[in-house]
């Protein structure tokens, strides 16, 4: 069981201007992970001339964070430390994971990861997985829906909640 409280700030408490901007980043950043993940399926699903312009720079992007990941993880593991190495997405293996996605995100030095405090944003990131995660759940057992479900959308509104 969870217990959860709901807690209203005015526009003139000193926390709202933290609160305003961490829902705002929170929101980006479910949408920038869902962006990485969607392009990164579709992208991979095609042959490379057949890709639109945001699939190839997603797939860009999560290629050299990846591989500058590894380098820096395999340094580390050659001291004797323990370090994660991912594989590159294929399209058998498509779906990029927490971790992938973290890693990507700080080698690429994403904006949208940098703007605001780590637990934030990494929550919002857990919380888009965690979603794509429940749709393939679904995908498995869809006997107890009246239709196909459906992918992750993105968040249309100003604010998310923030964790």
């Amino acid at each position: 069981m969870y217990h959860v409280e709901k807690i209203n700030i005015k526009p003139k408490h000193p926390l709202f201007e933290f609160c305003e901007t961490a829902t705002q980043m929170a929101k980006n950043m479910y949408n920038v992970a869902n962006f990485y993940i969607r392009n990164t399926m579709t992208g991979l699903a095609k042959e490379a001339g057949k890709r639109t312009s945001n699939e190839n720079e997603v797939l860009q992007i999560v290629q050299e964070g990846i591989h500058t990941h590894n380098e820096k993880a395999l340094k580390k593991q050659a001291t004797g430390k323990k370090a994660v190495v991912f594989d590159l997405p294929t399209r058998e293996h498509w779906f990029l994971d927490y971790y992938a996605l973290d890693a990507i995100f700080k080698e690429s030095d994403n904006v949208d990861y940098r703007s605001h405090h780590a637990h934030v944003i990494q929550a919002a990131i857990r919380e888009c997985v965690q979603g794509w995660n429940s749709y393939f759940e679904l995908i498995k057992n869809p006997g107890s829906l009246n239709g196909m479900p459906k992918i992750p959308k993105y968040i249309h509104s100003d604010h998310k909640t923030a964790v």
